[in-house]
Formats: structure tokens, C-alpha cells, sequence
């Protein structure tokens, strides 16, 4: 989903406009963002273009150094944007030069590989397409692909091992020579971005076997061992390359340039280790089992995706410097307030499992984590300063502790995925009686609390937003020691109430639904001593069989006080039948709303009107039907032909509306 040295980044060379070609569906790659043009074609009865409209494709490259002898070393990323794709077609093949500054091409590079990682613009190994290229010189290759882009953006990565022969400084480019499509090829107008990859001056060495890092005689300068035994590993010219299935280990005090761990590889420390640097590729892994007596003992760490770096020591972290790609992963099964001294500014996907419960302080250290945030075992993990937390990915508890500020400061945890808690401790504060620490939760996805400690009642200003991401959001709640803070769903975020009511909302707290905001109740409840506040131009989806009530514990919001205004909407949905709109009291208008509907399952369902109503808005029956009950329903305007009296609605309107009848 990532390359040595670099962070991946969509480079605009030029922008260029596709001259129009006699080949239908027509797709034109070059080296810079470049326009695919699709004319809609009948072939055969299958469509295989687009319409009028021209698709975006990014050229991803830079300046990268990689070592000799080091196997799969990413030339160039490809980023098809289909967000609007409405007619599948496929990528047949793709088809591109490798140029080298200096000596035989095919005594720099080989083996040159497509790899896919579907939406994902992160470089990995995990999905090859097509045949490897195992020679490769001057001359142009094609890799035959046949692969149906996803909607939505489209990643592909050419990679190509570094031989032990490469030249030092020497400078590896590629060109994007052409795109098949549909049996249709076409040659681009460009094809020489920006960005070569440069090759380091280092004698790489292979492991042959599992053993001692300072034995020489495990390591030898060809892969199968034909080659010759390394004599002196302290040389810093020196690369260690640990290949796949091999377990080496620190026993020794090692001092040696460069290490690299292949897919498989395992370098197990339990001694000092010096090194100019390490590179971790997909598969690594890499454990520290006892503390370094200065982190610097490492110059620079890279992890690539999906590599793994364990510390179990409760020593500081490792290096001096770090690039920790995406989806590599970072895990903890020993730590102490040593750890976080001196530690990276970007994570890939951090874990806690450890088995002790020693108290960490993790101010200002997880302000990028780019991929999952995991608590499965640990002791209280602190803040003492005002802080962030912002994590990409989801953030996962599964037992330990994630405790809020020990002092009057405030913790915020924006959260771009999802929050899910089974087991263990998420508080506001670090003490339970902490009234001026807080913390706030910036939450863009789901929240499941299937079990565990949800504590943040706490702090006085703890708060839960939810905010813009997605169309819909889940809020599903089972646990039982659940306290809620201050609760708002922010503007044009949908909430839907999923497996269980919502309770904890304590006295002093509020529940508020924002302008243009949504909440789907369906026949669960809000419960609690707080206050309840729909605001203007939210909706609200009424579920319970009792409706809504302002005035007795009974329907979809339980809690202590509650306020609905007189300019929000009110849809009565779902499957109770009779029923029961409820008696509620709005403001500032009394006995108003903006816009009513009835939107049940079933055609000849009925919502039964409890108390005077004037709508504002618009009054819609969807689907079933409102029985008055001798209430008065004053309409300030009509919804098409519907009024009092009772007509058909539109279909075009039904259908419109009928994606939310069973949220």
C-alpha cells in the first residue's frame, strides 16, 4: 500500500489532453496526471468505455536510494481514478522501459513485477498481476494483466530486484510507454516522468541459515551461497540481508552499516545493536528484547508495509530517525515512562500487549498514527500535557488501560475510523474524581461498545463529537459500565442506533442533534439523567411504538429533560403499527414542526396522532398513513397533491425516500 526512502505522494508534472484516436476506448498513460478519454461502444454487447468523460491517472515517482541486492524496490506507482465509473472495463496490459545511467541494464536490475493494491495507494507485495519480467534491458516489456478496475481509485506498482552487481550511483528510471485496453493499445504522448531510483554504494551479504548476527560464516555475497563468506562485519560498506524463513540473533554485541530483513526474516536482539541502518521489508521482523543504551545505536529505521518491530525491553524506542510506512506495525509487549523519551513522529499501526502493567506517559507521542491504534494488554496510558491523538485507522480496545490527563489538560483523540471496545478501561481522566482534565473525542466512524469501561463523565468538559465522514454511522452499545460525555452529532452526520439502547448519559450531560444532522432511533432508547436536545433542521427517526413524549417516560428518548425545536424534522418509520406519535412539546414554537412524514413499512400502517400539530415544512406520507384522532394538522404548505385530504404522493418522491424506511 510503499518504497524505500520515500513518502508516496501523486506528483503533477503537467496536465495534458488526449489527442482523439480512430480506437475506441482509448487510454493514454504517461508520466505525469494524465486524462483517459472513454467513448460508450457497443462491442459484442458489452460496453466498455465511458460516456463523454475523462478519468484521472497519476504517475507516482521520486528520488529514492535503495541497496544492492535488495528485492523489490518499487520504480513507479500508477493511480487510476474511477470514482465514476459507471461501465467495467479492463486494463488488459500495461507496458513500460527501464533505463540505467551506467553499465548493462541487465546487470542492475531484474525481476520486474506489477503489483495491485486495489484502493490502497500504498506500495506492497501482496497481489502480483501477470508473468514477472525476469530479464530485463534496453528494450520495452508489456505485463499482461487482464484486471477489472474496482470504482473508485486504482493503484499499480512496477518494482524490480537490485542485483549484487548494480553499479554504485548508478540511477534507475522507467517510462510509462502504453496502457491496453479492451484489445485496444495506444501509445502516450509523454513518457518520462520525474524521479529515478539511485543505487547505494554497499556489498550486500545473504544469511544462508539461522544463527549468530557476528558469525560470519552464516553470510555469504551470493544468495545460494556460491559466493564468498564475509570476514569483517563492522565495516560499514556492509549490508546483512536476512532472507526469508531465517532467524538471526543478537547475542553478541554486533556493530555492523546496513540490515535488512526479507519476508520471513526474524533478528531477534538480546544484546546491543549498532547500525547505520535497518531496513524492515513486508514480512520482517525485528524484536529488541533488552534496552539500548541510547537510542541513537540505530542511525535510521524504515519499516515497510506490513513489517513488524516488537519492543519487548523497557528500554527507549529505537533510532534516531524513522519512516514507518502505512501499514507496517509497531508493537509493545514491554514499555516504561523510558520508552516514549524519544520516539516517532509517524506511526503505521500501533499495538499494546503487554503483559505488565507499568503506567506510560504517551504525551505528544501518538500525534500520527496512520494506521490502527490497539490496546489489548497494558497499564494506565497517560497524558500530563494538552495533547492529540490522531489516529487514521480504527482505534481498538481490547483490554489495558487508555487513561485521559493526569493534570488540567485536555486530551483530544480524533479517531478517522472506527472506535471499538470489548474489554478494558478508555477514560477522560487519569482519576475519577479529575473535574478540570478532559477529553475529547473526534470520532469519524462507527462506535461499538460490546464491553469494557467506557468512563467520560469525568472531566467537565469531556465531549463525544461526531463529525463529517461518511453517509451513515453506526452507534452500537451493550456494555454495561458505560458514562457518556457531552454528546454532539455535528452537522450532516447520520447516526443510526444499532443492537441495544443508549444509556450512561448522566445529569449535566446533553445529548445534541446539530443543524442538518440525523439520528435513526429505530425501536431503541436514549437513556438517562441528561438533556436531550434536537436542534433546528435536524431529523429525527422515530421508531418506538410510543413515538416521542416530553412529558412522560415513554417512547425513543428517556433521559431527563428534552427539548425538540420547532424548525427540526420528525419521520415516523419502521414496523410498530399502531403507532404512537406521542405528546411533545417544541419550542420555540409550541406544538410545531418543520417537516412530518410518515415513512413506514408498510403501505397501510398507521401513525396515530396524540396532540395538535402545525407543520411548517411539508407533511409527507411515504408509506402508511397518519390517523388523526381528532387532532388538528395545520399544513402551512403543500407536498405536491397531499394535504388533509388525502391524495396519492408522487412515485419519483417515494422512491426517493424508500433507502431509509428499515434504517
Amino acid at each position: 500500500m510503499s518504497i524505500p526512502r520515500i513518502k508516496y505522494s501523486a506528483k503533477t508534472v503537467s496536465t495534458i489532453l488526449l489527442e482523439q484516436y480512430s480506437l475506441p476506448g482509448a487510454v493514454i498513460l504517461s508520466a505525469a496526471i494524465l486524462l483517459i478519454t472513454f467513448n460508450l461502444v457497443k462491442k459484442d454487447g458489452i460496453a466498455f468505455g465511458i460516456n463523454d468523460r475523462q478519468e484521472k491517472v497519476n504517475i507516482i515517482q521520486s528520488n529514492i536510494s535503495v541497496l544492492r541486492g535488495t528485492n523489490q524496490q518499487c520504480l513507479v506507482g500508477i493511480e487510476i481514478d474511477a470514482s465514476k465509473l459507471k461501465t467495467p472495463f479492463t486494463i488488459s496490459a500495461i507496458e513500460f522501459k527501464i533505463e540505467g545511467t551506467q553499465a548493462i541494464l541487465s546487470k542492475q536490475v531484474k525481476n520486474g513485477m506489477l503489483w495491485y493494491t486495489g484502493s490502497s495507494p500504498s506500495f506492497d507485495t501482496y497481489q502480483q498481476l501477470g508473468d514477472t519480467i525476469k530479464y530485463i534491458d534496453k528494450y520495452p516489456f508489456k505485463i499482461d494483466i487482464n484486471k477489472y478496475l474496482k470504482r473508485g481509485k486504482n493503484y499499480f506498482w512496477l518494482a524490480v530486484d537490485i542485483l549484487e552487481t548494480a553499479v554504485p550511483g548508478a540511477e534507475i528510471d522507467v517510462n510509462c510507454y502504453g496502457v491496453s485496453v479492451e484489445g485496444h493499445y495506444v501509445m502516450p504522448k509523454e513518457t518520462n516522468p520525474e524521479g529515478v531510483m539511485k543505487i547505494l554504494n554497499n556489498k550486500p551479504y545473504y544469511s544462508q541459515y539461522s544463527g549468530s548476527l557476528s558469525d560470519p560464516g552464516i553470510w555469504n555475497t551470493q544468495r545460494n551461497g556460491t559466493g564468498s563468506t564475509l570476514h569483517n562485519i563492522t565495516k560499514e560498506d556492509v549490508s546483512l540481508i536476512c532472507q526469508t524463513d531465517h532467524k538471526i540473533t543478537v547475542s553478541d554485541l554486533a556493530e555492523t552499516g546496513f540490515i535488512v530483513l526479507e519476508k520471513g526474516a526474524y533478528l531477534k536482539s538480546i544484546n546491543e545493536l549498532y547500525c547505520s541502518k535497518m531496513l524492515i521489508q513486508s514480512g520482517g521482523i525485528y524484536e529488541q528484547s533488552v534496552p539500548l543504551l541510547s537510542p541513537d545505536r540505530i542511525k535510521f529505521m524504515e519499516m515497510m508495509n506490513g513489517a513488524t518491530y516488537i519492543h519487548n525491553n523497557t528500554g527507549r524506542f529505537p533510532a534516531e530517525l524513522h519512516k514507518f510506512h502505512k501499514t507496517s506495525n509497531q508493537t509493545f509487549f514491554k514499555y516504561s515512562e523510558r520508552t516514549f523519551i524519544s520516539s516517532p513522529n509517524t506511526w503505521g499501526n500501533v499495538e499494546f500487549s503487554s503483559v505488565y502493567s507499568e503506567k506510560g506517559d504517551i504525551s505528544e507521542v501518538f500525534r500520527n498514527v496512520q494506521g490502527n491504534f490497539t490496546v489489548k494488554n497494558s497499564g494506565p496510558l497517560t497524558h500530563s500535557t494538552n495533547d492529540s491523538v490522531h489516529i487514521q485507522g480504527d482505534l481498538i480496545i481490547k483490554g489495558g488501560e487508555l487513561r485521559g490527563n493526569s493534570n488540567s489538560f485536555n486530551t483530544t483523540w480524533i479517531i478517522e475510523g472506527d472506535l471499538l471496545m470489548t474489554k478494558g478501561i478508555f477514560s477522560d481522566s487519569y482519576r475519577s474524581k479529575e473535574k478540570k482534565s478532559s477529553s475529547t473525542i473526534l470520532l469519524k466512524g462507527n462506535l461499538e461498545i460490546s464491553g469494557g469501561q467506557f468512563l467520560f463523565n469525568h472531566g467537565t468538559n469531556s465531549a463525544l463529537h461526531f463529525v463529517k465522514n461518511r453517509d451513515f454511522t453506526n452507534w452500537s452499545q451493550a456494555a454495561s459500565n458505560v458514562e457518556l460525555p457531552n454528546v454532539f452529532v455535528n452537522s450532516n452526520r447520520a447516526i443510526i442506533i444499532k443492537d441495544g439502547n443508549i444509556f450512561g448519559l448522566g445529569e449535566g450531560r446533553v445529548f445534541e442533534l446539530r443543524p442538518q444532522s440525523e439520528l435513526y432511533c429505530g425501536s431503541y432508547q436514549i437513556i438517562g439523567e441528561g438533556s436531550f436536545i434536537l436542534g433546528e433542521n435536524a431529523t429525527i427517526y422515530i421508531g418506538d411504538a410510543d413515538g416521542i413524549n416530553s412529558y412522560k417516560l415513554k417512547g425513543n428518548i428517556l433521559t431527563g429533560t428534552r427539548t425538540f425545536s420547532s424548525s427540526a424534522n420528525y419521520v415516523y418509520y419502521q414496523s410498530s403499527n399502531p403507532q404512537q406519535m406521542g405528546v411533545f412539546s417544541t419550542s420555540p414554537a409550541e406544538s410545531t414542526v418543520n417537516n412530518l412524514v410518515i415513512e413506514k413499512d408498510g403501505k397501510d400502517m398507521i401513525v396515530v396522532q396524540n396532540n395538535n400539530i402545525t407543520v411548517q415544512g411539508e407533511f409527507q406520507e411515504k408509506s402508511g398513513r397518519l390517523e388523526k384522532n381528532g387532532k388538528s394538522l395545520k399544513l402551512m404548505h403543500m407536498s405536491g397533491p397531499k394535504s388533509e385530504e388525502r391524495g396519492e404522493i408522487d412515485s419519483t418522491e417515494k422512491e426517493s425516500k424508500k433507502k431509509i424506511r428499515n434504517r
